[in-house]
């Protein structure tokens, strides 16, 4: 019987360490897992500072969310988030859908680039959305779909306020806007939840739209014949230097 009571314990304390074990490294292995699932569902790095948790509100701040450009584009980060924070709805979440009550993105920095006038054609975020698209589309190997073994959610709540946005382009040059604010509400509502990757392509095609709009009202009264042909003069130019440097 004290054999007994001793194994018992054993496990006890086992159990009650793992516990403690998994709320202090909770952050660190879902950090781990936005980084690896973020990077192949856009194609490009994505990084994560730290994940803090709070189980008082069941909430949860991510910090330093960035998102690299996807090749063919600068060095920079395409999107940068300081202040992201998740509230879960727990009553509500099941093990194969979650649901958010509210997701808070504020003061997020954009960075724009696209060439020409129409940046849903040539642009780093089209491009990432693109990617994005490309991956929910894919079917790994094996009886179950993406939608059927990825777990999905439901955000009744988003709100991307207070971001700014830096625009390059070959014929605008470079510019600051400041991004209007984007509301959404019932996301996956109506499915009965998304994948993940739908709920980000939900915000990325109003924010490519309002980015359109807040680009439009800056190139108003440009002289767009002008500014293609200065890049064209610029073009030749770089090219004709190319070339001297290939023959001397």
């Amino acid at each position: 019987m004290k054999i007994f009571l001793w194994f018992v314990g054993i496990v006890a304390l086992l159990v009650v360490g793992a516990g403690v074990f998994i709320a202090m490294n909770l952050g660190d292995l879902v950090k781990t897992q936005v980084e690896t699932l973020g990077s192949q569902a856009l194609q490009t790095k994505v990084s994560v500072d730290a994940i803090d948790f709070s189980a008082s509100d069941a909430s949860a701040e991510i910090r330093g969310l960035s998102v690299a450009n996807p090749p063919g584009y600068s060095s920079d980060n395409a999107l940068g988030f300081s202040n992201f924070k998740v509230a879960v709805s727990p009553e509500q979440t099941s093990g194969e859908v979650v649901v958010l009550r509210q997701v808070l993105i504020k003061g997020a920095h954009v960075g724009l680039e696209f060439q020409g006038l129409d940046i849903r054609k040539n642009s780093n975020l089209q491009k990432l959305l693109d990617n994005l698209n490309q991956t929910a589309g894919e079917t790994p190997s094996g009886d179950a779909t993406d939608d059927e073994a990825a777990v999905k959610v439901i955000i009744d709540q988003l709100d991307f306020t207070g971001a700014k946005a830096t625009v390059r382009s070959d014929l605008l040059g470079q510019i600051e806007i400041d991004v209007p604010n984007i509301l959404l509400r019932d996301i996956g509502r109506r499915e009965n939840g998304v994948v993940a990757g739908e709920a980000i392509r939900q915000l990325m095609e109003p924010l490519l739209k309002v980015l359109a709009g807040e680009v439009a009202k800056k190139s108003t009264g440009v002289d767009v014949d002008q500014l293609k042909d200065q890049a064209e003069s610029e073009l030749k130019r770089k090219f004709g230097d190319s070339l001297k440097k290939l023959v001397n």
